[in-house]
């Protein structure tokens, strides 16, 4: 599974950097000229746009009586929506639409079978002119259209009858409609009541939620960089930095402390004097507000890893008498920074500074600001955050007027979450994210799961560790065995370690709880004689 698992975690990577999942798949749209023909139409139609397709939903959106659609995509703009424009007159009687209201079958009716009976010069039509649509639960490529049943018609059809096939086998005829309009076709009522259309289309207004009378709204049109408010609180990865003596600190959370905003930035980068000219500034209202500001250079460690000369990062703060705590980040702690943006979003983005990350008291992330930011805006971002609960919160991260029909994940799904997408690349931490995720389980059954992963996890770290750190590898393999759901090969892995450092007693015990374990097994009978051969060997020298 190795091998599998690590083509999969690249091609994602490649994917989150632009790459295109399958060759940048434009949509394609035909027109039916009868006869078995189809002309191409994409370019005609504007619906060929450079996009890796995948989902499309029909729905007669403005509802002026013809289909429209929406256009889901694996690369940017991941939404579009497309109007359709080609019938201007198309509300006028050269459609119906049918919405179904089941009774004894399920409430949206559907599996059921609608048919459009016509009249012909008052006559019933022939088969070829009868219209019959299904209704469906999910149709399409991961898609769900409008479950309004639209039916298109020529200018002179008239509608003699519709008849429904209800889920259960039940059919019931509906009449008096007529085309042009929008009908609710209820099971066992037998007449169809019209419903009034909507006037002009649905706009997807952008969402406010939380700003302002003065605040731009979400997403800031007027800054080059992004305001992002996260759904959940995000616990920050392990950060390591070096204060303004050299003495080296970690971002640890404060007993009773309030919130921080923690600013990466460089003086290499254009927006640096801005950045920390604004901090200066808002000075005294972020304090007010109860904010914390913690401002760690990027430029302490050289290329090599080895520490840079930095007295001009010392010369710039004091140049703006910056009254905040500063120091140096380093490239480890930096780099899970990145991870985390990584795991966070679809699109990766590349390390950019100046990056601030506005922290709550525990050391979750609450928002995410990349370049630079207006000191008002993260004051009122804390005023907000600081008030709503996980579901509130999780609203007010949605960039569009709207809610989640989705409950917000929970602390120790999100820890869980966070040791997934840290595992392959830093698997120290992905240990940390999993301790986490045990302390906050909800329900026994998810804890089990976790504790054996959290085996898992430390079995991984003590087979790299056994070369070159035997302690550390010692400590990983303790922890291994309190919860392993494969102790048997834990124990050989162990036991072999232990041989190659000479400590033979011990690995004979663990090469006979591995017997005992399961004596089917040849792991603990040959390694037990790899043991007696291993003491052969030193009473020979």
């Amino acid at each position: 599974m190795g091998p599998y698992l690590l083509a999969w975690s690249t091609i994602m990577d490649l994917v989150a950097k632009g790459h295109s999942w399958s060759g940048n798949e434009r949509n394609c749209a035909y027109l039916n000229e009868g006869g078995g023909r189809f002309a191409n139409i994409s370019h005609l139609s504007g619906l060929d746009a450079r996009d890796d397709g995948r989902a499309i939903a029909l729905v007669d959106w403005d509802q002026d009586g013809d289909l429209d659609l929406w256009f889901r995509n694996r690369s940017a703009p991941r939404v579009r929506l497309k109007l359709n424009r080609h019938r201007p007159d198309a509300s006028q009687g050269s459609y119906v639409a049918v919405r179904l209201r089941g009774t004894k079958a399920n409430r949206d009716g559907v599996g059921a079978v609608v048919e459009v009976v016509l009249e012909e010069n008052g006559k019933t039509a022939s088969d070829g002119r009868r219209l019959v649509k299904s209704l469906r639960a999910g149709d399409l490529f991961l898609s769900q259209s409008s479950k309004w049943l639209h039916f298109g018609l020529g200018a002179e059809d008239r509608i003699r009858e519709i008849v429904v096939l209800w889920p259960g086998g039940r059919k019931e005829l509906f009449k008096a409609v007529k085309g042009g309009g929008r009908y609710l076709l209820q099971e066992g009522r037998g007449t169809a009541r019209r419903r009034p259309a909507r006037e002009g289309p649905e706009i997807l207004a952008v969402s406010s939620r939380g700003a302002g009378p003065d605040s731009p709204v979400l997403p800031d049109q007027a800054s080059p960089g992004a305001r992002i408010r996260l759904p959940s609180p995000i616990p920050l990865p392990f950060v390591a930095w070096r204060d303004q003596t050299g003495q080296p600190r970690s971002l640890l959370p404060v007993p009773g402390g309030g919130l921080r905003l923690l600013v990466l930035w460089s003086s290499s980068c254009p927006h640096w004097g801005g950045e920390l000219s604004n901090l200066v500034e808002g000075g005294g209202a972020l304090r007010a507000a109860g904010l914390d500001v913690l401002a760690l250079s990027t430029d302490g460690f050289d290329e090599n890893g080895q520490v840079a000369d930095t007295s001009r990062v010392y010369n710039e703060i004091d140049a703006v008498g910056f009254p905040f705590g500063w120091g140096f980040i380093d490239q480890l702690s930096l780099d899970r920074i990145q991870h985390v943006q990584t795991a966070l979003f679809d699109r990766a983005v590349s390390p950019s500074v100046p990056l601030s990350i506005l922290l709550d008291a525990e050391g979750n992330a609450l928002a995410l600001y990349r370049g630079p930011r207006k000191v008002e805006h993260i004051i009122e971002d804390a005023h907000a955050l600081a008030k709503l609960d996980r579901e509130e919160r999780l609203h007010l991260a949605l960039p569009l007027a709207g809610r989640w029909f989705t409950k917000p994940l929970s602390a120790g799904q999100i820890a869980e979450f966070m040791a997934r997408e840290f595992d392959t690349r830093h698997p120290e931490q992905a240990l940390h994210y999993l301790q986490r995720a045990v302390a906050l389980a909800e329900t026994p059954e998810e804890r089990a799961i976790l504790v054996r992963d959290l085996s898992k996890q430390h079995h991984f770290l003590a087979r790299r560790y056994r070369e070159e750190e035997p302690q550390k590898a010692v400590s990983h393999f303790e922890a291994a065995l309190e919860n392993a759901a494969e102790p048997v090969v834990i124990y050989d892995d162990y036991a072999r370690m232990l041989c190659q450092y000479g400590r033979l007693d011990e690995a004979e015990v663990l090469f006979r709880k591995a017997l005992a374990l399961d004596p089917e097994l040849a792991v603990g009978r040959e390694g037990l004689e790899l043991v007696e051969r291993l003491r052969a060997e030193q009473e020979k020298r």
